[in-house]
């Protein structure tokens, strides 16, 4: 039965696919694209994508990386970018940098094509290998990579991990964030975010709650594709109430169901009671002092 079926593909690859004058992957790249803009939940598009990605993977193994025409390696690439994009997995960026370096080898690699590999390489956590990307003499204009030390020795936790980073954004480090006991605020927010501003400067006109806020609150950033973390470093010498720290990874963050910025989730010995999602104006501080409430705070 094995070899019946791989008959089968065969024969569907040798009939299917168009000659290699023609370009071979537009109609597939123009599917991928179309997920990420019509498909709005992660959980959705990111199982649509990898599987759009797998048939064009499949097409590219079948022709042969080394043989298709410029138009699709750049076609390759974008997919195999996108596709790491949303999922940060280790095994995507690899893939995305195997799609980069044949760019690279035709003489075809834009320096925006060399910031994504790198922002890429430092939201997956694969920080060794974007210090070793940012070293090499071709990327000598890339913005600086930190330097990264892990206190947690890649030991695995029960707490999730943040990211100590340092006040020139120049040096990040993996510590543990324990959730036990109590009440805790995990604030999911960003510098980049204009809400997450938005909030930050009302809350901190409210005193009574902005005193809870810095009692119980701990600001966590989402993976994101950021080329340094100098950002970070800027928000906390402004707003040092509200001291950003980035996940490690956001999967060990159990208890947020939404990356939405900025959100704010509600805790209590560990478990979560009550959240307030988003900032479309100030009366979310009536929501947070109800939530506080909630908590017994």
């Amino acid at each position: 039965m094995f070899f019946v079926r791989s008959s089968a593909i065969a024969v569907f690859l040798l009939f299917s696919v168009p000659s290699l004058g023609a370009t071979l992957l537009a109609d597939d790249v123009k599917a991928i694209n179309k997920i990420d803009r019509d498909v709005i939940d992660p959980k959705e598009k990111v199982p649509q994508l990898r599987r759009q990605y797998e048939r064009i993977s499949n097409l590219v193994a079948h022709v042969g990386l080394e043989k298709l025409d410029d138009d699709d390696v750049s076609d390759f690439y974008e997919a195999s970018f996108k596709l790491a994009f949303y999922t940060l997995e280790p095994a995507d960026v690899r893939k995305m940098r195997g799609a980069f370096q044949e760019l690279e080898a035709r003489r075809l690699a834009t320096a925006r094509n060399r910031e994504d590999m790198l922002t890429t390489y430092v939201a997956a956590r694969m920080f060794e290998e974007a210090l070793a990307f940012r070293k090499l003499p071709e990327n000598d204009a890339l913005s600086q990579t930190p330097e990264f030390e892990d206190e947690t020795d890649g030991a695995r936790h029960s707490s999730p991990t943040l990211l100590r980073v340092s006040k020139e954004g120049l040096f990040v480090t993996r510590h543990a964030h324990p959730i036990g006991d109590g009440v805790q605020v995990i604030v999911v927010s960003s510098p980049s975010c204009h809400f997450s501003r938005e909030a930050v400067e009302a809350i901190s006109k409210d005193r009574e709650l902005s005193a809870k806020m810095a009692r119980a609150s701990t600001w966590i950033v989402p993976q994101e594709n950021v080329e340094n973390f100098s950002s970070i470093a800027k928000w906390a010498e402004k707003y040092p109430n509200a001291h950003m720290e980035p996940v490690f990874r956001q999967s060990e963050w159990t208890f947020v169901p939404n990356w939405q910025t900025p959100g704010f989730y509600f805790l209590k010995d560990g478990k979560l009671v009550d959240s307030v999602v988003g900032w479309p104006n100030d009366q979310q501080i009536k929501k947070l002092s109800a939530a506080f409430h909630q908590v017994g705070m």
